[in-house]
């Protein structure tokens, strides 16, 4: 139950770039940008990272694989 991070962040190819990190929650929840009160999913920025996030109450919507 906490946020996560990655760095560096690698993307969805398997590349990796030293340039960027990645916050997300362990616990399947929406990050918040504590100077901003942004909700997301993940946050990818640059680094160094100039914002902090913390872990919401709120539960991401659950993946489902409809065709």
């Amino acid at each position: 139950m906490a946020v996560k991070t990655q760095y560096p962040y690698i993307d969805g190819n398997g590349q990796g770039h030293d340039n960027l990190v990645k916050h997300y929650s362990d616990s399947n929840k929406y990050i918040m940008q504590v100077e901003t009160g942004a909700k997301y999913s993940e946050a990818v920025d640059v680094y160094p990272c100039k914002y902090t996030y913390v872990e919401t109450t709120e539960d991401l919507p659950s993946e489902t694989n409809e065709k």
